[in-house]
Formats: C-alpha cells, sequence, structure tokens
C-alpha cells in the first residue's frame, strides 16, 4: 500500500510498518519482547520488521486517542533475502508462535507453520532454520524460476500462435470448405485421420450457422405456445398473440415441422426447437425452406 513505511522501533536493526499509525502508539508486548529483543541483540545484521499492526487488549475500552497497537507478525531478513516469517496465534487455546520459511514448510506434512507456545522452543526453531539459503536451495529456486519461465513463454507463444492461426483458417474456411478433397489430402499425408468428423462438423457448423445469420439480421421470430394461444415476438420487435386457426401460414408450417424434431435440434433455415412449447422460427420466405 501507498501509505505503508517502515520506521525504526526499539533498536537498529527492528522496524514496524506503522502505515497512517503514530510509532509513539506502538508496543512491544510481553508476548514478543523475550523473542523478537532477544534475537534483534543477538543477531545484529538480521532485520526485522513488525507488520499486521493490531490494538492490544489493554487499550480496547479507551478513548481512541489513547489506543496501542502491536505486530502480529514479523518478517525478518538479511541482506535482503527473506529468512523466515514469525506471527502470533492459537494452539487449542494457548497463545503461541508461529514460525514459517521454505525449509519448514517443506518438512511438514500438514500445516505451513512450526507452532510453539514455549519461548525456548520459539527461538531454538528459528535458529535452526532461519539462515541463508545454500547452493543447492538456490538452485532449487532457480529451476523453479527458469522452469517457469520457459512455461510462462511456451503457454504465451502458444496462444499467440493459435489464435492467429485461427484467424487465418476462418479467411480460409470458404475456400475449405469448397476445395474440401484437396486440403484432405494434404493433411492425410501429414497424418490426419479426422475427415469424417471434419465433414460432419461442416454440415452442422452451416445448420447452426443459418439460425445465428437468422437472428442477427432480424428475421426471425421466437414462439411460444401457452395451452392454445400462440405468442410470437420477432426480431424486430413485434409481439402478438394467435390460435392455431390464425397462425400465419409461414410460421404454422415451420413449427409443425420444428415439432417433429428432439429438443435442441435444428433445421437449416426452417428454425431450432428448444422444446416442446419454445421455438425460433426464421421468418425469411426465400431459403428454399417451406
Amino acid at each position: 500500500m501507498s501509505d505503508m513505511k517502515d520506521t525504526q522501533f526499539m533498536r537498529p536493526n527492528m522496524f514496524i510498518r506503522t502505515g497512517s499509525i503514530d510509532i509513539s502508539k506502538v508496543e512491544m508486548t510481553t508476548f514478543w519482547e523475550p523473542v523478537i529483543v532477544w534475537l534483534a541483540d543477538k543477531f545484529p545484521k538480521w532485520k526485522f520488521v513488525g507488520s499486521s499492526l493490531t490494538q492490544t487488549e489493554a487499550s480496547r475500552m479507551k478513548e481512541r486517542e489513547e489506543w496501542k497497537w502491536y505486530p502480529r507478525r514479523w518478517t525478518v531478513c538479511l541482506d535482503g533475502e527473506e529468512l523466515g516469517e514469525i506471527g502470533k496465534d492459537y494452539y487449542g487455546h494457548k497463545l503461541c508462535y508461529t514460525i514459517s520459511n521454505h525449509r519448514i514448510r517443506d518438512k511438514r506434512e500438514r500445516g505451513w507453520a512450526a507452532k510453539t507456545s514455549k519461548i525456548e522452543q520459539a527461538k531454538k526453531i528459528i535458529m535452526k532454520n532461519f539462515r541463508p539459503k545454500d547452493l543447492k536451495e538456490m538452485m532449487q529456486d532457480c529451476m523453479s524460476t527458469v522452469h517457469g519461465g520457459v512455461s510462462s513463454n511456451g503457454y504465451e507463444s502458444s496462444n499467440t500462435y493459435s489464435r492467429l492461426l485461427q484467424r487465418l483458417a476462418h479467411y480460409l474456411a470458404a475456400d475449405m470448405e469448397t476445395n474440401l478433397d484437396t486440403y484432405i489430402q494434404i493433411a492425410r499425408r501429414a497424418g490426419y485421420t479426422e475427415e469424417q468428423e471434419f465433414k460432419e462438423a461442416i454440415e452442422t457448423n452451416k445448420i447452426h450457422r443459418s439460425m445465428e445469420r437468422c437472428r442477427k439480421a432480424k428475421k426471425g421470430a421466437v414462439v411460444l405456445i401457452h395451452g392454445n394461444t400462440y405468442a410470437v415476438q420477432t426480431d424486430e420487435g413485434q409481439f402478438y398473440t394467435c390460435e392455431n386457426a390464425t397462425l400465419p401460414d409461414l410460421l404454422k408450417r415451420r413449427v409443425g415441422m420444428l415439432k417433429l424434431l428432439d429438443n435442441e435440434q435444428t433445421l437449416i433455415n426452417v428454425g431450432y426447437r428448444e422444446n416442446e412449447n419454445q421455438y425460433y422460427v426464421s421468418l425469411e420466405e426465400d431459403n428454399g425452406a417451406t
């Protein structure tokens, strides 16, 4: 966040991420002092940054200007490298220290942090695990970064290639359909085996495209059958109702044809059946359908 800043606190190597809170309102609680201050004195090259400021229990009943705050988490660094984090949590009903870094996480079968309510045990865990990464650990990070970069570049370039290939295929589609056998022969020599599926897909696409073109051109109508009443809403916005006997001939013929289809089926240049009561019908007279 833009208003976050690290302000020195108690020791030259201790800082608080205060944000908008005055540093004078921040306290080192009895929970933190025997661990954080002790470590800061023992390892003067380590940098401790306290964050996630939380109001202390003792100040909750006071006026706002008297509120005090403490950090719930400390990040420990050495020469710009993060060594780990120390947090405050509960272990059952007891307050405890949560201690985490990559070494601790990798060793655990459950959870992400070691937990202890004992001060000396917390120090022991921290001193055992908080140290700069060795060459093998640095290599693991390097592998993760490099493999991630390779995968990311491959994924990005593959997406770009696929997108441009699809655009090219879009412009070639009409020519491919006209000269399908020629293209199939070329593809077959390269190992293509989906000739029949592709031909079926072409025919299915023609059927569905006919209705989509009709809808976009506003040359169709939605028909809802409610009892003996036909409610009709044209793509141009006209709404009317009528009985079967007074239904316009074109609509009557085409709805009759669509009634013979299964649900969610399309008849090219005629219409689409959603279910026995809902239809989309082409109103074009010269589309070759009767």
